[in-house]
């Protein structure tokens, strides 16, 4: 039986400067490429927006991965400060993050802002990598089963009537936001509830003829990962604080094999 491959998606968020930006991938872009071809594994580094076409520059020809963190819920117009989903697919990005949980939270995006978003990646060619979780007093798993159905309810609405040219494939991360940075990873008793019951609601929430992915995401650690990669239904991680020590990424992605 062939190995499982994972799918690992480092994003920095507004950590690092643009200066670091281009000295992490200058000095670890070569050691990235042969994890990736080592252990079978995908990488995607996901900076922040000015530094996109400087790491896609330094990407080119190697099987490391651009994503972005964001985009518009917009589609090209006058929206002043906004990003679109087609210039950053221009720019080399293959996947885009939409519907972070600090996105929720600090801009006030919405469930239909998010449903917009993804709507917007596909149609560019860009495969969405949407992000879905509860807060803490929310951590039951009934009571996270409607979060999450309710995060997903308008998502049907925007991408029913896409053609059959358009990307088809729809990345969902379950990142709980009271692990998000806390340290905290859910136990693997509780993840494996979460992921059994998440395929139902998504796929009344999504038309058929897509292709859904799953990742986890949350205070993942080279400590922790290998814990919850038995979860059939994973096929990936979304990174966040491990990716921006290259040697802790670097070993998560070597436990994973």
């Amino acid at each position: 039986m062939n190995k499982k491959s994972f799918l690992f998606v480092a994003n920095w968020k507004m950590v690092l400067t643009a200066q670091q930006s281009m000295n992490y991938c200058q000095e670890h872009i070569s050691d990235m490429t042969k994890l990736s071809e080592a252990t079978g594994n995908s990488i995607v580094l996901c900076p922040s927006f000015p530094m996109i076409g400087a790491v896609n520059y330094l990407t080119i020809d190697t099987p490391i991965t651009l994503g972005a963190q964001s985009c518009s819920s917009f589609a090209p117009g006058a929206y002043t400060g906004e990003v679109s989903a087609i210039s950053l697919a221009e720019f080399g990005c293959k996947y885009c993050i939409v519907g972070h949980s600090e996105r929720r939270h600090y801009c006030h995006e919405t469930d239909e802002d998010i449903a917009r978003k993804v709507r917007h990646c596909l149609l560019a060619g860009m495969a969405p990598i949407l992000c879905i979780g509860e807060v803490e007093d929310e951590a039951i798993v009934i009571k996270t089963a409607s979060i999450l159905d309710e995060q997903l309810s308008l998502l049907s609405d925007y991408v029913i009537d896409l053609g059959i040219n358009e990307t088809r494939t729809i990345w969902i991360a379950y990142e709980p936001v009271w692990a998000i940075g806390t340290g905290r990873l859910p136990d693997s008793h509780y993840l494996h509830e979460i992921y059994d019951m998440l395929e139902p609601i998504v796929s009344k929430r999504v038309p058929q003829g897509f292709t859904i992915r799953y990742l986890y995401g949350g205070s993942l650690t080279e400590e922790n990962i290998e814990s919850i990669t038995n979860i059939g239904t994973i096929d990936g991680f979304l990174v966040g604080g491990s990716s921006l020590d290259f040697q802790k990424f670097k070993n998560m992605i070597s436990l994973c094999v």
